[in-house]
């Protein structure tokens, strides 16, 4: 599913509210449209949320679960013990219930199974409890579950629940290990709560260095799902998070390079068209979309100014994740890191080959940063390695003038 944009969440919030009453003034300022990934299911459990109460506003995706579970499992529907109780025994049914699904690979059961778990689980505690009102107050509960009547059959309404409570019960049983599998698209939602349940998950997120894949689509998959697991932690001591992050850019920018020197993948890569460029810029695109978040930034940063320090010549892993890093800014006007690529070409006559200097003009071209003289100065360098008839020249000098949206409509026009 793509991302949402921040108007359509807008609707489906919107959409909880009674008339007259604004969502925007509420929630638009808030962190979570900054970290969430911007799903229909976010959506709709934010807007559910609120509209139980709209001071419970959620930061996280864990949180939001979290917190729409206890609203649905009437954790708050009286002040007694025996409410509190009720909702503990749902919460531990709904984990036991999750496990036995994706375990065994099965999306519904019949209603008699659910009774069976209901039953075990009440007959090994000494609780004054009615199973049969259990049962039915679960069985029941179309927030969470769907029931075929007809079947006798009963499904989680939606996946993201049953990998919620499935975290949960790794969570409270401590039962969660870190290996190859947590990757696996069947278990990574599972897992992404899991970081968010524990909180401070710090020793978790180092042991994310420890799983190494041979496979190079399975490398750029775990960058690509380090980045979520990073986000739904974000409560853990952020050098933790930079380290990884840091990590993770490292492993993106050696499986390029590891692509770009394997033989073998040169026909695969010919066989997709796609050249030396398209597969750094397919990287960059990876990066930008999957650590954009506000939240990295900090991270992204640092680990520039380490790179760039005093140094005239990056090497080739430092150079890719400087393009990594310098990317995933651009995105959001920022070009702190062009510029400095930029400036050091011109002042220090940094040396940059054609396929560098290529992905750079496709930053600045691309995104909507402020052009500066150090990148207009860049710009007039590159135009005379370019023939003076050719389009790309007539690009470059609009852009190193500035006119950055006149070079796209004159790109447009010349299709």
């Amino acid at each position: 599913i793509c991302p949402l944009q921040n108007n359509q969440i807008m609707a489906i919030v919107q959409s909880y509210y009674k008339p007259g009453k604004n969502v925007r003034s509420d929630i638009s300022n808030l962190q979570l449209f900054n970290m969430l990934p911007k799903t229909p299911m976010t959506a709709i459990l934010l807007g559910q949320i609120l509209s139980h109460d709209p001071k419970e506003i959620p930061s996280t995706l864990t949180e939001l679960y979290s917190k729409f579970t206890e609203i649905v499992l009437f954790r708050w529907s009286g002040d007694n013990l025996q409410s509190q109780t009720e909702y503990e025994i749902f919460k531990n049914v709904c984990g036991i219930f999750s496990k036995y699904l994706l375990d065994y690979n099965l999306t519904t059961v019949s209603m008699g199974e659910l009774k069976e778990i209901i039953d075990e689980y009440l007959s090994e505690r000494n609780l004054d409890i009615d199973k049969n009102k259990i049962f039915e107050k679960l069985a029941y509960n179309n927030e969470i579950f769907i029931t075929n009547y007809k079947a006798n059959t009963i499904r989680f309404k939606h996946r993201s629940f049953c990998e919620f409570f499935y975290a949960r019960a790794l969570f409270q049983n401590k039962s969660y290990k870190m290996n190859k599998e947590i990757y696996n698209p069947y278990w990574q939602n599972a897992y992404f709560f899991v970081f968010g349940l524990i909180k401070d998950s710090s020793n978790l997120i180092t042991s994310l260095s420890e799983i190494e894949f041979d496979s190079y689509g399975l490398k750029i998959n775990q960058v690509a799902t380090n980045a979520q697991f990073l986000l739904a932690a974000y409560v853990s001591p952020y050098t933790a998070i930079e380290n990884q992050l840091d990590h993770s850019i490292n492993i993106a920018a050696n499986t390029v390079l590891e692509i770009l020197n394997d033989p073998a993948e040169a026909e695969t890569l010919k066989s997709l068209d796609m050249g030396r460029i398209e597969l750094m810029i397919f990287m960059c695109i990876v990066i930008s979309q999957c650590y954009s978040y506000d939240f990295f930034d900090k991270a992204l940063r640092n680990i520039g100014d380490t790179i760039t320090g005093d140094t005239k010549e990056f090497s080739d892993t430092d150079w890719l994740k400087l393009l990594f890093i310098s990317a995933t800014l651009a995105v959001k006007g920022d070009s702190q890191y062009i510029d400095i690529i930029t400036k050091n070409y011109v002042e220090k006559k940094m040396y940059l080959d054609n396929d560098q200097l290529s992905i750079l003009l496709n930053l600045i071209y691309s995104n909507n940063f402020e052009i500066n003289s150090s990148t207009r100065q860049f710009l007039k360098l590159y135009r005379r390695r370019v023939p003076k008839s050719s389009n790309l020249n007539k690009t470059i000098d609009l852009l190193s003038k500035g006119k950055r949206e006149d070079a796209r409509i004159f790109n447009n026009s010349n299709r």
